[in-house]
């Protein structure tokens, strides 16, 4: 690993000595320098991201893949309208039970439909109190 650095830095420094020297590389020097540079190098990924990097997060991130991520999901869930839970905490709760409710609606030929979230919270809210009385 150490052989590694040293080639990378030798690398860096020569690129440098060349630059102050000539104040310029030539076409074929900078071609040789990229072939020198194995970019699957996980050393070299490191060395990449440490001198361009704003900050921790930004030292793990490989380059070669930032622009190729795809952000758009591969699944999509239907809703039909979304219940509010006002400021009740129970996001939770409310997500799982919207995700369901397009299924029931079209398996029972229904306009619109709600879960109750009264039984879900109380048997959240025994469970909850069962583990306070337990831990006593």
């Amino acid at each position: 690993m150490l052989k590694k650095w040293v080639t990378t830095g030798f690398i860096v420094l020569s690129a440098s000595i060349l630059c102050i020297a000539q104040q310029s590389l030539s076409d074929q020097e900078l071609q040789n320098l990229r072939q020198g540079f194995d970019t699957e190098d996980a050393n070299n990924i490191a060395i990449m991201n440490a001198l361009t990097a704003n900050g921790v997060k930004e030292l793990a991130v490989n380059r070669k893949k930032a622009g190729k991520i795809d952000h758009h999901f591969k699944y999509k869930v239907e809703v039909s309208g979304i219940t509010s839970q006002e400021k009740s905490g129970r996001c939770w709760m409310f997500t799982s039970l919207n995700s369901l409710r397009p299924k029931i609606i079209q398996d029972k030929n229904l306009i619109n439909f709600e879960f109750s979230t009264n039984y879900l919270y109380f048997f959240d809210m025994l469970e909850k109190s069962y583990l306070f009385l337990e831990n006593c």
